[in-house]
């Protein structure tokens, strides 16, 4: 090819925006494709994401409790109150015999708040191990006192076997805390064990 016919070429190449060494219009480089993945991946990062308000009850005020990564207040909310089971020793806490003959007893639970009438469990007759699984749905106020209580119910009379309670708010907002994980209590005697759990209702 002679020097005009180059000449030419290059005139045509030039009108046509190339770089003659690369082939792609001038200025297209690849330190220019870099820096756009670069500014891609910034604004990838600075996207927005909602970070949860907790994720775990010790992030929220000391009346509230972590519920589905947000602090809601513990008390005057309803809560479910679910009595499972129980295991009792063949004596009373007394070490009397439960019945005459040495019977197992037949016992049932009572739920309540300070105030308020008992709600009672069926009664499992004749068990030294009943299975209530049974609920109430009761609000769980400010400053209230909650009360369990084992009874052993005869005919003739009822027989408190064991109790428990939880007062003020603070033993109030532990059990809102549990969130319907299953917890027992024994009594001091350590012959009785009844296992429950507290559900929020909202």
């Amino acid at each position: 090819m002679n020097a005009h016919a180059l000449m030419v070429l290059s005139l045509l190449m030039a009108s046509l925006g190339c770089d003659q060494g690369s082939g792609r219009p001038p200025g297209d480089s690849d330190a220019d494709t870099d820096a756009d993945a670069d500014a891609d991946a910034d604004a990838d990062t600075d996207t927005d994401v909602d970070e949860p308000e907790c994720t775990k009850h010790s992030h929220c005020d000391s009346d509230e409790l972590c519920w589905y990564e947000e602090c809601e207040n513990a008390l005057d909310r309803k809560y479910r109150f679910t009595v499972l089971d129980a295991e009792v020793g063949t004596h009373t806490p007394d070490g009397d015999t439960w019945d005459m003959g040495g019977g197992a007893p037949d016992l049932a639970v009572a739920l309540y708040f300070d105030g308020d009438e008992p709600l009672w469990t069926s009664t499992v007759d004749d068990s030294f191990s009943p299975t209530w699984d049974q609920y109430a749905d009761l609000v769980m106020e400010s400053g209230g006192t909650f009360y369990v209580e084992l009874w052993d119910i005869d005919t003739s009379s009822h027989d408190f076997a064991a109790g428990w309670y939880w007062e003020g708010n603070d033993a109030l907002v532990w059990l809102a805390r549990t969130e319907g994980e299953e917890f027992s209590v024994d009594d001091s005697s350590g012959t009785i064990e009844v296992w429950m759990s507290v559900e929020p209702r909202f």
